[in-house]
């Protein structure tokens, strides 16, 4: 949500014509989630009716191991899926042998080349302070659970069903029943 929102709010706004702001669509390729669905789209929505506020922000969370398992493996889906998997060099080796003479194969390799090619560009990438300071995937799932839970407390405190909570933000009923209100 926060990087929606940011940028939403980089973009330039004239005599409050807020109306003329562009859509934002932001994308996460997810290595390592539990998620059961494959993409799972986050919008905007009304906490009392469900209904879609605004097509202004759109989340999408693409869960590559679920994708890998349960997509058709001729899909561009499942190609790409396999790209954000590669890890290694024999996992770089797989996917131009599988892949090499689709299109979309074929101009993903070439990007990855072209990327790999300037080893001070891959240093300075290296070197960047999203490597250098990211959360480790436990730290993030823990940080997910923390703000689930915050959310879960604030809703509570706003009247909100802990049956429609759970439904929401994907949690246990019994675990919302658990949690006391936000005064």
């Amino acid at each position: 949500m926060y990087y929606a929102c940011r940028a939403i709010s980089t973009q330039e706004v004239k005599d409050m014509a807020y109306e003329d702001l562009n859509p934002v669509n932001i994308s996460f390729m997810l290595t390592d989630h539990n998620e059961k669905k494959a993409v799972r789209r986050v919008k905007l929505c009304d906490t009392d009716t469900f209904e879609v506020y605004d097509d202004l922000i759109e989340i999408t969370l693409v869960h590559i191991p679920v994708i890998i398992r349960n997509t058709d493996k001729k899909s561009n889906l499942y190609l790409f899926a396999r790209f954000f998997a590669i890890s290694g060099q024999d996992d770089a080796n797989k996917f131009v042998n599988e892949f090499e003479t689709t299109e979309l194969g074929k101009e993903l390799i070439v990007i990855y080349n072209n990327a790999v090619a300037n080893a001070s560009n891959l240093q300075r990438i290296e070197n960047s302070p999203y490597f250098i300071a990211r959360l480790t995937e436990a730290q993030l799932e823990e940080e997910r659970k923390k703000a689930l839970l915050k959310a879960a407390r604030k809703l509570l405190s706003e009247g909100i069903t802990p049956e429609i909570i759970a439904k929401c933000l994907d949690l246990d009923i019994n675990i919302i029943r658990s949690l006391k209100p936000v005064i």
